[in-house]
This record gives structure tokens, sequence and C-alpha cells, in this order.
């Protein structure tokens, strides 16, 4: 459960994002890979609105280390990857290092690139309760996406950590959301 005064998930009050009515945070156990990053990116901020992208230390997150991805700002709304988990890597069944939102159907990239705006502009910590599509010999996969905040060294908000939590695993590539 986030439980901080400056920072916790979109609103027009206080910087929070409820994209699933708060359920989220209840359901931590099904998606421990991002209940792990959000503890550690926690811990790293304290009192502040976001831990700086230099203080990252991927060994304070180690078994979820295969969910995590960091991606730099390139515009107000896009974000890139730049580094990568496995799992990311076998969710579209090639190496993801590029634009954010090639993990997702054309459909809903608006929808996402509206959540990395807002991201970049707030801060705001982005959860995103995730489907993709069954249909012939795939089966319906659910997964959770979560983004936070890391400033550079002037203080901007410059990159994004990330974690892609799926439930039951990926199944037969590529897969979108």
């Amino acid at each position: 459960m986030i439980d901080s005064p400056t920072l916790p998930l979109r609103s027009t009050q206080d910087n929070v994002v409820h994209l699933d009515n708060g359920s989220w945070a209840q359901g931590n156990d099904d998606f421990p890979a991002c209940a792990e990053l959000l503890q550690y990116w926690q811990e790293l901020r304290g009192t502040r609105q976001m831990p700086a992208r230099s203080e990252f230390d991927p060994r304070g997150i180690e078994t979820s280390l295969a969910s995590i991805f960091v991606a730099e700002k390139v515009a107000p709304s896009v974000a890139r990857i730049r580094l990568a988990g496995s799992i990311l890597n076998n969710t579209l069944g090639m190496d993801v290092r590029g634009m954010l939102t090639a993990l997702f159907e054309p459909t809903v990239r608006d929808s996402i690139a509206e959540a990395t705006r807002d991201l970049f502009a707030s801060p705001a910590i982005v959860v995103l309760e995730l489907n993709a599509r069954c249909g012939f010999s795939r089966r319906p996969v659910r997964a959770r996406l979560l983004l936070l905040p890391m400033s550079d060294t002037d203080g901007n908000i410059a990159r994004i950590v990330g974690c892609l939590d799926i439930k039951g695993g990926i199944g037969k590539s590529p897969l979108r959301f």
C-alpha cells in the first residue's frame, strides 16, 4: 500500500492515478515483482517525490529483475525502453529496446501515452491492470504494469523504472495487451 503524503497514484489533489479503483494495492500477492519494485522505490525516495536514477541499484530488486525495465523520456508522452528484463523480451518474442507502446495493441496506445505524459508532468505513479486477448491456441493473460518516475541529476523526471508482472506465464509470443 502506498502511504506517502506527497506522491501516491494521480488525482487532481494528490498526484494519484486511479486506473483500477485502488484494488491493485490489495492484490500485490498476485504480482510480487511489482510489489518488490514499489517497496524498493519507496525506500529510495524516502520523503522526496521520487528517487534519482543514480541511486537505483538492481541488487535491491534481484528477485524481480526479469520483469523490470528502465525507460527514458524522449517526448512529453513518449518513453523509450533502454534496459529490459527477459520477461519483456519474451512477451514480444524479440528485444524490446525502443518504444514502450510496442507492448500494447494499437487501440490502447493513446491511453498509454496519456499515462506516460501524466507520469512525466506530475510526477505520478502509474498502475495499469492489463489483459491480453485470447484466441486460437492462446489463453487469456492477466498482467500488471507499474511505472515509477526517477529524476536526473538536475531533478527533472527523465526516466521511468517499470515492471511488467505477468500472472501465469506468457504463453505464445508475441503477446500484446
